[in-house]
């Protein structure tokens, strides 16, 4: 066991020294190249080529703190609206353009009583009885080609013996990284209000 993990050390080391050999071929070429273009004559005073090399760098120095200070404000901000999306009071459910749901906060979960784990990777559809899924398709097929705003009373059914009703405001939005939107969807439980009528 441990000779195939030497094995394995020595293959990455070999194949970063590989990337680092190519990348430094690709710096020498570029470097021959730039050497023999004809630049007009200059007096290149070596201190003053020094003293440009050290500003050069503490150029360089002061982006990447930039850079470094920017990121933290943008994880910052992802923690934020992150713990928003969680602990909000409404129920939010995240939906490819499949219907699969991506990701959920902890109010829509309580809506459906059922863990993350189950929801997550499930369809939302396999949770609305055949009484309201032609509804449901029609307006979900509506955000997706239209980009229409939809709202929508939708019955659930969770297993057999349990069931609620919601009020559904579906959104299509840009995926922060992929191409194909994404589907926000606001769900709110007014089977209290359903039962009263």
């Amino acid at each position: 066991m441990d000779d195939h993990r030497k094995t394995g050390r020595q293959i990455l080391k070999k194949d970063r020294w590989k990337d680092f050999k190519d990348l430094r071929r690709k710096a020498q070429r570029v470097f021959s190249d730039l050497e023999s273009a004809k630049f007009p004559d200059q007096d290149l005073d070596p201190q003053k080529l020094l003293e440009e090399l050290n500003i050069y760098h503490i150029e360089l120095e002061l982006q990447n703190e930039e850079l470094l200070q920017t990121r933290d404000q943008l994880e910052s901000s992802r923690k934020y609206l992150r713990n928003l999306f969680k602990l909000s009071p409404v129920g939010y459910l995240v939906l490819d353009t499949e219907g699969v749901i991506t990701d959920i906060n902890e109010a829509a979960g309580d809506c459906f009583d059922l863990k993350r784990e189950v929801l997550v990777g499930s369809r939302l559809h396999a949770f609305i009885p055949h009484d309201h899924y032609v509804d449901f398709a029609t307006s979900f097929r509506q955000v997706i080609e239209q980009e229409a705003v939809q709202q929508i009373l939708v019955r659930f059914r969770i297993k057999s013996e349990r069931q609620f009703w919601a009020r559904l405001d579906l959104f299509q939005i840009a995926h922060p990284v992929e191409e194909s939107p994404i589907i926000l969807c606001a769900l709110v439980d007014i089977s209290k209000e359903k039962d009263s009528e």
